[in-house]
């Protein structure tokens, strides 16, 4: 798949939450690389109250929230975060939930065997 070398972020959140709010309460665009790749980015729309489920972490990743409000949550934390807010995801199993519309930014490193 072929990504475009400059993205407008704020289009394209636009664009997803429309896709979310006329599916399934969620849609995603990938970035930047590809799943399994060293490095990969991806946009996250999620409809207020939306979830993903708990989930391990392949190795480093963030979200930066972009518009809205979420809340990711781990076996020992809730870290809540709101449009401006990056959010460093811990090495272990945890769940995103959109406490409003929300879009955010996950970029993934992921760990080399």
């Amino acid at each position: 798949m072929t990504h475009a070398p400059v993205n407008d972020l704020t289009a394209v959140s636009a664009e997803l939450l429309t896709v979310a709010r006329a599916a399934s309460g969620r849609a995603t665009r990938t970035l930047v690389g590809e799943r399994g790749q060293p490095m990969h980015q991806m946009l996250v729309a999620l409809l207020a109250e939306e979830s993903l489920a708990e989930h391990g972490n392949p190795g480093q990743a963030s979200v930066q929230v972009l518009h809205g409000a979420l809340t990711v949550t781990t076996d020992g934390q809730s870290l809540a975060g709101q449009a401006g807010s990056l959010i460093t995801i811990p090495d272990e199993p945890h769940a995103v939930r959109a406490d409003q519309d929300t879009v955010f930014l996950l970029t993934v490193a992921t760990r080399q065997t």
